[in-house]
């Protein structure tokens, strides 16, 4: 897999992704764009931008497939059950 620790500014990590995606097959970047975390705070912060730097990963190694877009959508339900117990963590 692609080495992202590069990635560890997470402006740089969003902007990676944003490139990524203009290049990719529609249902690849309608599923990815959803890995964004700016808009979110604290843990739910970091765990969001740990899944983004995944995906990225997967991106920056897997061509477009049918495959590629289930696996991303997998990972996107993943995610947000990992925001959703980071936010609950905080809460309680």
């Amino acid at each position: 897999m692609t080495d992202t620790s590069e990635y560890d500014d997470g402006a740089a990590l969003l902007e990676t992704l944003g490139e990524l995606l203009t290049h990719r097959h529609q249902s690849v970047s309608d599923v990815a764009r959803w890995f964004t975390f700016g808009h979110l705070e604290g843990t739910a912060r970091l765990t969001s931008q740990e899944v983004c730097r995944t995906a990225v990963g997967m991106l920056l190694t897997i061509p477009d497939s049918a495959e590629l877009t289930a696996a991303l959508r997998k990972l996107l339900e993943a995610k947000d059950a990992f925001v959703r117990a980071a936010i609950a963590g905080e809460v309680f």
